[in-house]
């Protein structure tokens, strides 16, 4: 990838850093989740991972952001990361926070969350000249976040590395230490959109489902709102999973983790809805989740 001048990048930066103060109350209300560390005292815990082609840009973007809050992010390459014949994350890194650069298709890096719906950048997705920042919150239920600068070309990943530095220099404080808010969003080098993907249905399939693939801030509202109309029904909430359809798990348990990866609801509320998960696996009537639950059940007490 050809490195952006420094003056390109200040000027795609400065613009896009007054995209927050507009959209961040429309954010607020939908977030609930803790923010991803990224530095303390100017000692960074989270490295920025490259595909094999990307190494200048995450180089560029190492350097801007030094200059931004004199914070030196390390770098690696995918091959470190990723297992050489797996999806799997390798040891140590399942357990660092670790900053994607690019895509699916030139980060192998990507592979494990895309393969779990969790991100969804590709050379066609969000399109020319589009970018997708995305936090997730220890998607892989290892202690470790991810945040994800993407983009489908080279101009949206540009626009992606310029917002994320604002975004970085913003919610770095004077002592060096950067927290970073849960946000799910796309734009282009000027201005943050909401792509359309035309007409959602009002439920929490439809809404969770538009909130993710188009960072539409009042589907996510909407979404989070179903969610937890739900889990307050007791035991005929989550779509009577309890008593049958298992139809249906599988479209609702995607959006489901998306969600919850999304930093959507707060600590409370994901321990809410954990014990009510918890409760539908070993309660339902559901005569494929009894047989599931009956098999792991069994498998565990053997010796």
């Amino acid at each position: 990838m050809r490195c952006a001048s420094i003056a390109v990048y200040v000027l795609v930066a400065l613009a896009l850093l007054t995209i927050e103060t507009v959209t961040a109350s429309a954010d607020e209300n939908i977030f609930a989740g803790r923010s991803i560390k990224l530095a303390e005292g100017r000692t960074p815990t989270a490295t920025i991972v490259h595909g094999i082609g990307l190494k200048h840009a995450a180089v560029t973007l190492q350097a801007h952001l030094v200059g931004a809050t004199s914070i030196t992010f390390p770098i690696a390459v995918d091959q470190q990361v990723v297992q050489a014949d797996r999806f799997d994350y390798q040891d140590p890194w399942q357990k660092k926070t670790v900053i994607l650069v690019g895509n699916v298709e030139n980060n192998r890096a990507f592979l494990k969350l895309y393969s779990r719906y969790l991100v969804g950048v590709n050379n066609a997705y969000p399109g020319a000249g589009l970018y997708v920042l995305r936090t997730l919150s220890d998607p892989l239920f290892a202690g470790a976040d991810v945040v994800v600068v993407g983009g489908s070309d080279e101009a949206g990943l540009q626009a992606a590395m310029a917002r994320f530095i604002a975004l970085v220099s913003s919610s770095t404080d004077d002592q060096g230490n950067c927290m970073l808010r849960p946000l799910v969003e796309i734009g282009d080098a000027t201005e943050r959109i909401s792509l359309d993907l035309g007409r959602a249905k009002d439920n929490f399939v439809g809404q969770s489902y538009k909130f993710f693939w188009t960072g539409d801030a009042s589907a996510g509202r909407k979404a989070k709102r179903h969610l937890l109309a739900e889990v307050e029904k007791g035991a005929d909430g989550l779509w009577e999973f309890e008593h049958g359809g298992h139809y249906h798990w599988e479209e609702h348990y995607r959006q489901l983790f998306q969600v919850l990866a999304s930093g959507v609801l707060s600590h409370e509320q994901t321990a809410t809805l954990d014990d009510r998960l918890y409760h539908v696996f070993t309660a339902t009537e559901d005569s494929v989740g009894r047989s599931a639950v009956n098999a792991t059940l069994n498998s565990s007490t053997k010796v």
